[in-house]
């Protein structure tokens, strides 16, 4: 089949560990990588990649997963989010949103979030991130249809969304500016959200990577704006991540919170185990148990 006659394709994205695979097999029925989805009257191309953290590559390896992110088939990605550790999953959700790329949030491991006291406010998350936010349970196949019904109507509606309002300093927002046009000539035909989504991308990635594909003349560039802020004594690194992540503390405190104050099973056993006093006699009860086991 040509390039050319190829469907589109919905990405499956993800941290490492989150229910992806799990909910990829669910959605296409198989354990394949790559499979084929229908919606509605069209047929869509259903891709799982790997795991990763953030969009920032630093090896070849990941190069490939963002390429695949962000090339011209991609009509929209499934960015799965583990629902008990919210922040650390929506940071990727939030680098994708930003390229201006239809998404949609599956928050997985839902069942798993209640059992620890958990509430999501997904209405409100999805009103502040701009996509749509689908509670699901891959594993039970809970909220599948309701995921297959928001993918098929961000993918129909092409429409732009608010990006989500990220406080960037004004000294970065003015060194993506200089970025941006340099980027455009890298990547011709780009969106705004998309040039200004891979002026960050540079900033955070080039410079100490082997990456390939970067032209020399965006390399340069963005070299000489890294070089010039660490003269004035800024971290870009620190600039970007963290007004993100300051973002996402004001995002998860404001949708999320717990059904009651009663620590956690789990939390209870953490506050014993690394209890100065409490720890050391448990783990000598724990060594002295193994040594008996295997002499006595």
């Amino acid at each position: 089949m040509s390039g050319a006659a190829r469907p589109g394709q919905v990405l499956i994205a993800g941290n490492p560990n989150c229910g992806k695979s799990t909910l990829f097999n669910a959605i296409s029925g198989g354990s394949a990588h790559v499979g084929n989805l229908p919606l509605g009257s069209r047929t869509v191309e259903l891709v799982d990649v790997p795991g990763m953290y953030s969009l920032t590559a630093g090896s070849l390896e990941e190069q490939l997963a963002v390429n695949t992110l962000l090339e011209e088939r991609t009509e929209a990605v499934v960015c799965v989010v583990d629902g008990t550790v919210l922040q650390r999953g929506l940071y990727l959700a939030l680098q994708l949103i930003e390229t201006g790329v239809p998404v949609v949030v599956a928050l997985n491991m839902m069942d798993a979030a209640e059992k620890l006291g958990l509430r999501v406010d997904t209405e409100h998350l999805s009103a502040l991130l701009g996509a749509p936010v689908v509670p699901v349970v891959a594993t039970r196949r809970r909220g599948l249809d309701a995921l297959r019904s928001a993918l098929e109507e961000i993918i129909g509606a092409r429409e732009d969304h608010p990006l989500p309002n990220v406080a960037y300093p004004d000294a970065l927002e003015a060194d993506v500016g200089e970025l941006v046009p340099i980027v455009e000539r890298w990547r011709p035909g780009r969106s705004p959200q998309e040039l200004r989504a891979f002026a960050l991308w540079c900033l955070l990635s080039l410079g100490d990577d082997s990456l390939a594909g970067v032209p020399r003349f965006a390399r340069e560039a963005t070299e000489r704006i890294q070089a010039r802020a660490a003269a004035d004594g800024r971290n870009l690194d620190l600039e970007i991540v963290g007004a993100r992540y300051a973002w996402l503390d004001d995002v998860v405190r404001k949708t999320s919170s717990p059904v009651s104050d009663a620590p956690s099973t789990s939390e209870g056993i953490d506050r014993i185990l690394t209890h100065p006093v409490a720890g050391v006699l448990v783990f000598a009860l724990v060594m002295f148990s193994i040594f008996e086991a295997l002499f006595a």
